[in-house]
């Protein structure tokens, strides 16, 4: 029998923007008609408000974090 590889946690974010997860993706095989060849997406822990960004390049990455927290 598996042992509960996942346990509960006893922390929990108290405010938006405390703890965000984020998957970058990419290169594409095809980039999208405006060349767009990575995508990124943030989930706000606290508020599990999600956001997908598309971006030209990975190296926007942090602008547009910048304006997922703004």
């Amino acid at each position: 029998m598996l042992a509960n590889l996942f346990l509960s946690s006893t922390n929990y974010n108290c405010s938006p923007l405390a703890l965000i997860h984020s998957d970058l993706h990419g290169p594409l095989p095809v980039a999208t008609y405006q060349d767009y060849k990575y995508w990124i997406t943030f989930i706000d822990d606290f508020t599990c408000f999600k956001a997908v960004y598309l971006l030209k390049t990975k190296s926007h990455t942090f602008n547009v974090f910048k304006k997922y927290k703004a």
